[in-house]
């Protein structure tokens, strides 16, 4: 009995030393694929800052990635020539510690008043995000069939 468990689980940890590299080479490869047409989906606007903000991270979990947009790049202080403006400044440099802004990505996705949304970053993940997961878990497949 403990010699069939001792091959299964062989077996099954040469199965995971084969798939899980496959997957997540696979994985970041994709993640690649939806930087890159995020950034062909977006406004190029003035800088072009925008578009060089979207990037590919590692994930918070092992084996994951992260693509995001937004950061330094296009951050813009929050001008307090409101009351709102002055209140939410007024919150974000007591919360953060540091200059009140605001990052215009999301301005761009959502829109914000008077200007309608652009989206670029949820709409094009939610397009690829079948062909995202069968493509991983194609390459998984073929690595365990080679295991």
């Amino acid at each position: 009995m403990t010699d069939n468990r001792q091959v299964v689980t062989r077996l099954m940890s040469r199965v995971l030393a084969k798939a899980r590299p496959a997957a997540m080479s696979e994985l970041e490869h994709q993640a690649d694929a939806l930087v890159a047409e995020m950034r062909a989906k977006v406004a190029k606007g003035e800088t072009g800052h925008l578009a060089a903000s979207i990037r590919r991270e590692p994930g918070p979990r092992p084996n994951s990635v992260r693509v995001r947009a937004g950061g330094t790049l296009t951050r813009k202080p929050i001008k307090g020539d409101s009351i709102f403006g002055a209140f939410v400044a007024g919150l974000k440099a007591g919360l953060k510690g540091q200059e009140p802004y605001y990052d215009y990505a999301r301005a761009i996705e959502f829109g914000i008043q008077g200007v309608p949304p652009q989206p670029f970053f949820f709409a094009t993940y939610r397009k690829r995000k079948r062909a995202i997961r069968k493509a991983v878990k194609d390459a998984m497949k073929r690595a365990v069939e080679t295991a």
